[in-house]
């Protein structure tokens, strides 16, 4: 037996050369030519993940897979969607790391109820705010109440979460630019609530028309001012 240990040693050594050079091979080559999204569910097994990025079904290429989870350490994987672009390799270290994909939500300058309602309709969101029920609206109408701006989220983010983000960082705009102007205090104390949010739907009207009719802008904002001056 001692004398051929030498030997035993040797192709073990070799086979464990080429079972490793063919992991990292493995490991190392894209996952396919063509990208594409997968979504690991929570409590998704390891063999889920695998049949879910691999279409074969290959004993050997199922085995290395097992077999560099472990080595590399990609037991702890994190629910989410990713995209599924390089070698697998990077792709389970992004999934370890949790960097799912993020989608936008661009709320333009003078979108309105409906145009806004059919492009959450396109969005990968969890839409939880039918109807913009959610939100307190002024003579049902969403003009005014938030700050045209991009926002981030992941897969079936609730929308009533990016609505009120979007409505707090308006509020906080405008708290910037009027909070301590005297002359804003004292008009909000003689103005009624109702009175208030007439002005609101009156400015974002006006605005409205100016973007449709910039060559009468002048006209259309003393309009405004001459028809709120008369109704205070």
């Amino acid at each position: 037996m001692i004398k051929y240990l030498p030997r035993l040693i040797v192709i073990f050594l070799l086979t464990s050369f080429t079972l490793y050079g063919s992991l990292k091979s493995f490991y190392n080559n894209k996952i396919t030519i063509e990208s594409f999204t997968y979504e690991v569910k929570q409590n998704s097994s390891i063999l889920d993940l695998y049949n879910g990025m691999y279409e074969s079904n290959n004993f050997f290429e199922k085995s290395l897979f097992l077999l560099g989870i472990y080595l590399f350490d990609f037991r702890t994987i994190q629910a989410g969607e990713y995209l599924i672009d390089d070698s697998l390799f990077k792709v389970l270290t992004k999934m370890k790391l949790g960097e799912t994909i993020n989608y936008k939500f661009v709320i333009r300058d003078g979108t309105n109820r409906f145009d806004l309602s059919s492009y959450i309709n396109t969005l990968k969101l969890y839409n939880d705010c039918k109807d913009f029920l959610c939100m307190d609206l002024i003579n049902d109408s969403i003009e005014g109440l938030l700050l045209p701006d991009t926002y981030f989220y992941k897969k079936n983010t609730n929308l009533s979460l990016l609505l009120n983000k979007s409505s707090t960082e308006l509020k906080n705009y405008v708290d910037i630019i009027w909070k301590d102007k005297p002359i804003v205090k004292k008009q909000l104390e003689n103005w009624s609530i109702p009175r208030i949010k007439d002005l609101i739907m009156n400015i974002n009207r006006t605005e409205i028309f100016i973007k449709k009719n910039s060559s009468i802008s002048l006209m259309l904002v003393f309009n405004l001012v001459y028809d709120t001056s008369n109704n205070s």
